[in-house]
């Protein structure tokens, strides 16, 4: 008797549940992936331009140099500013993260106080 090689359709439909139950749970984990790195990305820039807001604010006091404006002269500060990571913007002293639901917002100097950065969500 000549038996045909080949997979039963019960075999093929195992296969296909298989990889169907691996997309739902691996296609979700994947995008949140992708939301972590993006906000991992975001944290790490607004960290850079604290530091740099906290060198600008005792070089102010210290040297009596004027305050930066708006959040553009404040990633200029450094001689190589820090880059906006992917899925950032800055609008209006606004950074926003599309997708994440954060924003960040530059506060200039009002009478002795200091500019600051302040988060909004």
């Amino acid at each position: 008797m000549v038996r045909n090689r080949g997979f039963t359709l019960i075999e093929l439909l195992m296969i296909l549940l298989v990889l169907v139950i691996l997309s739902v749970v691996a296609v979700p984990r994947y995008i949140n992936i992708q939301r972590e790195v993006q906000e991992a990305g975001a944290q790490e820039f607004m960290c850079k331009l604290n530091s740099a807001l906290a060198a600008h604010i005792g070089e102010h006091y210290v040297q009596g140099t004027e305050w930066v404006k708006n959040g553009e002269e404040l990633m200029m500060l450094g001689k190589e500013g820090p880059e906006m990571p992917e899925g950032m913007t800055y609008e209006n002293d606004r950074w926003t993260v599309y997708g994440a639901g954060m924003s960040w917002r530059f506060e200039a100097a009002a009478g002795p106080s200091p500019p600051s950065i302040v988060r909004t969500r």
